[in-house]
């Protein structure tokens, strides 16, 4: 009976209402069913019921619209393409124009990048004069008789100031020659801060007493930059203070003698 859910149609989650209660119910439902399939068909565009000589014309026609509308599209693809291709392309003439406008631009950056970097060396000038005129000046080597002044001359010392200590002994040729090179060294460098100090009184190993001297410490802003030691190995039992000069100069532990009159000299 139609008016009774199978367990297939529960399962399937049908509705009632899609049941009719009677035959003439029924009989109406089916005739409504192929009155809209054959409407359906009848008005679904591009299909054509009748196969005479009529559908073949109607069907030439659909066809000739569908080239039609597509050779339309494609000149309008074309329209467009040309537009972004006037936008694209200049003449040689708009490339020369604005090739000398480029080069009066450069030519106004570069005044502009000359002006402005002859203010900032100056500026940059001034604040090393003034830097520098606050830096000591020692002209001299200090001995420290202890490693606390050795540890004292180390730190507590302006931003500016390199300490290069001398750590040697007594009856070593190598070591007698390094202490005439920093004696001249400190003339010709004097904001740098020479002192010397027995390997044994800064509380120096033996070995590094027998072995190490004469080596040399270099300290900036209380940080040890540089250390060479044994440098008897290096330079030989007789240098000179051009030597010592060409080996710190050499690991980029020395400033330059000639800067501090230099720059304080210009104005």
């Amino acid at each position: 009976m139609a008016g009774s859910l199978s367990v297939d149609d529960k399962l399937m989650g049908e509705k009632m209402h899609y049941y009719c209660s009677s035959s003439e119910d029924e009989s109406e439902e089916g005739k409504e069913v192929t009155n809209a399939k054959s409407s359906q068909a009848a008005g679904q565009p591009g299909l054509s019921t009748n196969t005479g000589p009529k559908g073949v014309i109607a069907d030439w026609r659909r066809f000739k619209q569908l080239e039609t509308e597509k050779r339309e599209e494609q000149e309008r693809e074309l329209v467009d393409l040309q537009k972004k291709l006037s936008l694209t392309c200049r003449s040689n003439l708009d490339d020369d124009k604005e090739k000398d406008a480029d080069e009066e631009l450069w030519k106004e950056l570069e005044c502009l990048d000359n002006d402005f970097l002859r203010e900032y060396q100056q500026k940059r000038l001034e604040e090393m004069r003034k830097l520098l005129r606050d830096v000591p000046q020692y002209n001299s080597v200090t001995d420290l008789a202890t490693a606390n002044e050795f540890l004292e001359a180390t730190e507590n010392n302006h931003p500016m100031t390199t300490v290069i200590i001398h750590v040697y002994e007594q009856n070593s040729a190598p070591s007698t020659a390094m202490n005439g090179c920093i004696q001249t060294l400190s003339k010709d460098h004097p904001t740098v801060k020479f002192c010397r100090i027995l390997a044994h009184r800064a509380q120096l190993s033996s070995k590094f007493s027998e072995e190490g001297v004469p080596a040399l410490l270099v300290y900036k802003k209380g940080e040890l930059v540089g250390n060479l030691v044994a440098l008897g190995d290096t330079l030989g039992e007789d240098f000179f203070a051009e030597d010592v000069e060409s080996l710190l100069n050499m690991h980029g532990l020395l400033p330059p003698r000639t800067m501090p009159e230099h720059v304080l000299a210009m104005s």
